[in-house]
């Protein structure tokens, strides 16, 4: 006999070890360590791979946008899922997703985002799309990480429009409203908070302005992104008061003035920062009424209720969202390297867990229960 479940269960039970046990609202959730292993070149070159392709992707991950100048042979794949790299997953056990960044300099292209790892998944198979989402997940830098200008995405929500290339993320394009986090370093101004918002439905009204995400720290530049420091912009940055962060090289509250470096919010080599996003659609095209909140290590750090993430459009057409990605192209030319030093470094994804509600440790929300398997078999 067999018995299989799929992977959403909303508040139901479910068979595990035998016992049942209660299940919140949990859409997905991605340790890697059962993976097989994979590399974003094992079965194939092509930079947009995805399942409808006919391509191979791991577990029930359905597409990738990968490729660099450093490729194998002569550099890494830019994201790998391998046993080999234990190191780089959390608790040293198991498996990640590591995606790296390379460093080259086109004198034609200067503003060229090089290298690419992004690796997204359609939720509408776990029962369609959803009106909000919460997403955490771990994030590791490599001990030889260079502080040096550039930026690298980490994590994006969005909604997807079904039609068109999974990845085009511009005014035309086939996702929005889109929301984009970075890791991002200025040689002038330390570590930064890059937040990039986009309007939609589906690529319409894609460009955001402070207007249409009120209570936020720092407006937006023209392109709809915010790049807020860990010092005065956590000031009142929550509709309880300030925002605090520890300091990972003190122990110590962070400033409020000052510049901050990569080590005192992400830490020395190995250590492992949990980063996590709430964000509701609001509730009519043109309605202020949609949220956006940030975490990091489970202190609330951003917080708006006056989104307008779906603009008036002609259709008068309300979407939902229903894709995730995590990782993407880097923009990396500072650092002192030539093309000739191949230089590549890493940074790790781990334990990643999508609800439809806050999770334990943010707010005082439930807490959910372990995920089930992604199936359940029993032979008999």
């Amino acid at each position: 006999m067999n018995i299989r479940h799929g992977l959403h269960f909303q508040l139901g039970f479910v068979l595990a070890l035998g016992s049942p046990v209660l299940q919140a609202d949990i859409v997905f959730q991605e340790s890697f360590d059962n993976l097989q292993d994979w590399t974003s070149t094992m079965y194939s070159d092509k930079a947009y791979q995805a399942i409808w392709f006919g391509d191979v992707l791991p577990g029930q991950w359905d597409t990738v946008y990968q490729g660099g100048y450093y490729d194998p042979p002569a550099g890494h794949p830019s994201l790998e899922i391998l046993s080999d790299n234990s190191d780089k997953a959390r608790g040293g056990t198991g498996k990640s997703s590591v995606n790296w960044r390379e460093h080259h300099i086109n004198p034609n292209f200067t503003n060229e985002w090089k290298s690419n790892s992004a690796l997204g998944i359609h939720l509408d198979k776990f029962g369609g799309g959803y009106d909000q989402l919460y997403v955490e997940f771990w994030v590791s830098f490599d001990p030889n990480w260079t502080h040096s200008n550039g930026h690298s995405k980490v994590f994006r929500v969005f909604s997807w429009d079904e039609s068109k290339d999974f990845w085009q993320a511009f005014a035309g394009g086939a996702q929005g409203p889109l929301f984009l986090w970075d890791y991002s370093y200025s040689s002038t101004y330390g570590v930064r908070n890059k937040l990039s918002f986009r309007g939609g439905p589906h690529g319409d009204n894609y460009q955001m302005t402070s207007e249409n995400i009120g209570d936020l720290p720092r407006g937006l530049n023209g392109l709809g992104d915010m790049s807020a420091n860990f010092t005065s912009d956590l000031v009142g940055s929550t509709y309880s008061g300030d925002a605090t962060l520890q300091d990972k090289t003190t122990g110590t509250t962070l400033p409020n003035s000052g510049t901050i470096s990569h080590e005192q919010v992400f830490g020395r080599g190995g250590t492992w920062t949990k980063v996590a996003f709430f964000v509701k659609m609001n509730s009519a095209p043109g309605a202020k009424d949609g949220e956006f909140k940030q975490w990091i290590d489970d202190n609330l750090v951003l917080e708006t209720n006056k989104v307008e993430w779906v603009a008036e459009n002609a259709e008068n057409k309300m979407v939902k969202w229903n894709a995730i990605g995590i990782g993407g192209n880097d923009y990396w030319v500072d650092g002192g390297y030539s093309n000739e030093d191949r230089r590549e470094e890493w940074y790790s994804v781990d334990d990643l867990v999508v609800s439809t509600e806050i999770l334990a440790g943010n707010s005082g929300a439930k807490k959910a229960a372990p995920n089930p398997p992604t199936s359940v078999t029993v032979d008999q």
